[in-house]
């Protein structure tokens, strides 16, 4: 287990995930005309587009440190799966509200 996990391809998985899932969100956002009557949708937008990029952030710093040496491997796969499970449940966030926006 430790040999599919303790070299960051999950943070990898986590962070191209996420970044999928801003792009489609920032999509909707500038193509959506009607922007003044989906004032709920919006607010909940921003909020997971704000997850999104915290999720970007984390997981390009820690690939870094994973990549650099240094962390314990049980620490590895343990943030490894956090940040995959936060990712796909702010992934379908963004597509829960991009797809009732429409």
């Amino acid at each position: 287990m430790a040999f599919l996990f303790a070299r960051g391809e999950l943070i990898i998985v986590s962070l191209t995930l996420c970044a999928v899932a801003l792009g489609d969100l920032l999509n909707f956002a500038f193509v959506k005309k009607e922007l003044e009557s989906l004032g709920a949708i919006i607010a909940a937008a921003i909020v997971v587009g704000f997850c999104a990029v915290l999720i970007i952030t984390t997981a390009s710093f820690y690939y870094a440190a994973v990549i650099g040496g240094g962390l314990k491997v049980e620490w590895i796969i343990f943030t490894s799966k956090f940040l995959l499970g936060f990712s796909i449940i702010t992934c379908s966030a963004c597509i829960v509200i991009t797809e009732r926006g429409d």
